[in-house]
This record gives C-alpha cells, structure tokens and sequence, in this order.
C-alpha cells in the first residue's frame, strides 16, 4: 500500500508515527515524512487534533480546518513534498 498522504489525528497517534515526543502544537502545522528516504517510500504525513478534543474545545476547530485544507493541498501537488 502507498498511500499519497497520512492524516495523524491526535497526539498519540502523531508521536508514534514519527517516534517523537514533540507536543502536537509544534508538530501541526508542518509537513512530515513516514518511512525512510533510503527505501524510497517516504509518504507525507500532516498532523491535527482527535476530534474528542474538538469536541472539548470548540475553539480550536478552525486550525484543524486549516490543517484539513494544508493535507488537501499536499495531496493534490499544491504544496510539493519536498
């Protein structure tokens, strides 16, 4: 499977598809890569919130808007991986 992008959604899921400890905050709002760049296989992943968080707080959905439209940009080539 090769997928084009990766949704994160949620800190535990974003720390452990990166292997990090960087709080969410820091880590939306950026491109990061899945796999190694020696296989070849490095797949654009974009991070944002769970939705049970949105959930708690409401004001916080507009940046996972923005994170929605960053991983469709990304997806379809508007943003090149680079």
């Amino acid at each position: 499977m090769q997928p084009k992008i990766i949704l994160a959604v949620g800190r535990i899921a974003a720390q452990n598809l990166l292997k990090t400890d960087i709080t969410l905050g820091r880590l939306r709002g950026k491109l990061h890569y899945y796999g190694s760049e020696g296989s070849g296989q490095r797949t654009p992943v974009v991070i944002t919130y769970h939705p049970a968080y949105l959930l708690r707080s409401p004001k916080e959905k507009r940046k996972a808007w923005q994170d929605l439209q960053f991983a469709v940009a990304v997806s379809q080539g508007t943003i090149s991986p680079s």
